[in-house]
């Protein structure tokens, strides 16, 4: 869909607020005391400020990796904790410290099928 052309009074409009705001932004006023100074709509001059407004580069938003504390630590396995396996109240089998995986993948498939 094609831009539709602005019209005379929206030209007009657009130049009425861009003075007031570079004139706002050379003056030592805040926006209400200009506002009332010249007789304007506080909303109306917070629109057209936001609307001219165009952030600097060097102030563009970037991503900063922040780097944070460890809120906690997971325990450290007990040497001597015991895992302990209890198959379907038939089997129960007792797992040490350094077990091999392999076997006891194998011993569980072994049991099962008893």
């Amino acid at each position: 869909m094609p831009k539709k052309t602005p019209s005379a009074q929206q030209i007009e409009k657009h130049r009425f607020w861009k003075a007031h705001i570079d004139s706002f932004n050379a003056c030592d006023l805040n926006q209400t005391q200009y506002c009332r100074k010249h007789q304007l709509k506080f909303h109306q001059f917070v629109y057209w400020k936001k609307k001219f407004f165009k952030p600097e580069p060097s102030s563009a938003v970037s991503i900063v990796e922040v780097p944070l504390p460890r809120l906690f630590q997971l325990p450290k396995p007990d040497s001597a904790a015991t895992l302990k396996v209890d198959l379907g109240h038939r089997y129960k089998v007792e797992v040490n410290p350094g077990f091999d995986p392999t076997t006891l993948k194998q011993l569980i498939v072994t049991l099962g099928a008893l």
